[in-house]
């Protein structure tokens, strides 16, 4: 005979389907720290890696809203995995602390955003990590590699200024110095160019520019080898990077503009970099020094995009 249930055991089970996600069209915020299994023997079976489960049993290691997002990110830009983190920053500075180790040497754009150029040069000394910020050009990068460099670090456009580096030359410096290569392309977006299909390594966005498009979430990726990255990120803002901006960014609109960047340059740019035409963003891309030998890049990016 079963026991009766009492009132506090109703308060938390009642109606309650653990693991139930079948159902739903949408990926839902799943708010949610551990996760059940059916038996004893089906926690044993996951702990010695036996089981089918895709699921960690814990939110620190995964949740299905993340995954789902990350998911979608890594197909965006033709990775085998994207991790998404709590912001564009955040990325970054995990990104730094989990590749690189005392000794090591970093060559670095000298117009990378500010924060990132601090962090990099003011806190990674801390820990024995050199820095050499240079000219925005591939031939000063080259020249700044030694045999400690472990990174060449660069952003396509810069923030803020707007040039653009030549990611393919990024990508074949990086593999003739067998040194890894990472790219911010938060301006860019992967609509524009994916990175990786150059050669480079490493992915970086501050998914709250862009790939956000709303001004209510902070949030970031990086992008990559499975075995580079490590997971970091928050559910809310992957379900609001999601179904806010990712399932409407390649719309007829965004595809007709980087169209535009890719055969005609900026000048003919009406609006903004995002559906809305933002003539904010209109001023800025005025201003976008689209060079001529680098868009063979981004119209090849747009011809491979699915």
């Amino acid at each position: 005979m079963t026991k009766p249930k009492t009132s506090s055991t109703e308060c938390v089970h009642a109606g309650a389907k653990p693991v139930e996600l079948s159902g739903p069209i949408i990926t839902p915020i799943v708010h949610c720290a551990p996760f059940a299994f059916d038996s004893t023997a089906e926690v044993i079976k996951f702990q010695e890696g036996r089981s089918e489960r895709r699921q960690p049993e814990y939110g620190r290691m995964g949740n299905p809203t993340v995954v789902c997002v990350e998911s979608r990110l890594a197909a965006l830009e033709g990775a085998e995995r994207a991790i998404l983190f709590s912001s564009g920053m955040a990325a970054i500075t995990s990104l730094l602390l989990t590749v690189l180790k005392s000794g090591d040497h970093v060559v670095m754009t000298r117009d990378a955003y500010r924060r990132t150029r601090e962090f990099t040069a003011n806190f990674m000394k801390k820990f024995g990590v050199e820095v050499t910020l240079v000219e925005p050009s591939l031939c000063a990068i080259e020249n700044a590699v030694c045999p400690a460099t472990r990174m060449i670090f660069s952003e396509s456009p810069t923030n803020p200024y707007l040039n653009v580096m030549d990611v393919e030359g990024l990508g074949r410096s990086g593999r003739e110095h067998g040194v890894l290569t990472a790219v911010d392309s938060t301006f860019a977006t992967p609509f524009n160019i994916r990175p990786i299909e150059f050669g480079i390594d490493l992915i970086l966005h501050s998914a709250t520019k862009y790939l956000g498009g709303h001004n209510d979430l902070i949030a970031g990726y990086v992008a990559g080898r499975e075995e580079l990255l490590q997971p970091l990120s928050g559910f809310w803002s992957a379900w609001l990077v999601q179904f806010r901006r990712v399932d409407a960014a390649e719309s007829d609109a965004f595809r007709a503009h980087a169209q535009s960047i890719a055969v005609d340059g900026v000048d003919g740019l009406a609006g903004g970099n995002s559906p809305s035409g933002d003539p904010a963003q209109g001023r800025g891309l005025r201003l976008f020094p689209v060079r001529r030998d680098f868009v063979p890049a981004f119209r090849q990016s747009m011809g491979s995009a699915p």
